[in-house]
């Protein structure tokens, strides 16, 4: 069992020497004498010539030209953190300010629940209007 892995093991490196064009003189007769000898190895090297000339035809066609290289110098470049963070709350500005003017206008529509004393500010932010004495007293 044993010299049968060894075996399937030499006849995998021999296969993918040959895909490399690596063999040498010796490796090269055997590699023929077994292509000639056993069929399963001739269609599995077939499928092996294949593959890579469909590998070597395929390319990825999204990447453009110089992609490594705009890769690389962006890597290089060096970046703030300021410039970090910009860039990635940047998309949650509308967002947030959408919020923030929903619950301002909600509070200002509510803004005869509040003292009339308020100012309009006091009214968007919901902060009602307090004493020193009131302060005090909430303290303890």
């Amino acid at each position: 069992m044993r010299e049968i892995y060894y075996m399937k093991y030499d006849v995998n490196i021999l296969m993918m020497k040959a895909l490399a064009g690596e063999l040498n003189s010796d490796e090269a007769r055997q590699f023929a004498q077994l292509l000639e000898t056993d069929e399963g190895m001739r269609a599995r090297w077939q499928q092996l010539e294949s593959l890579q000339a469909d590998l070597r035809s395929e390319r990825a066609n999204s990447f453009g030209p110089f992609f490594a290289a705009r890769v690389t110098a962006r890597a290089q470049q060096s970046e703030s953190l300021v410039d970090g963070l910009m860039w990635m709350f940047r998309p949650l500005v509308p967002t947030a300010t959408l919020v923030a003017l929903i619950v301002a206008f909600n509070n200002w529509s509510d803004y005869s629940d509040i003292d009339g004393n308020a100012s309009v500010l006091e009214a968007i932010f919901a902060i009602e209007p307090i004493s020193l004495n009131a302060a005090y007293a909430m303290e303890e």
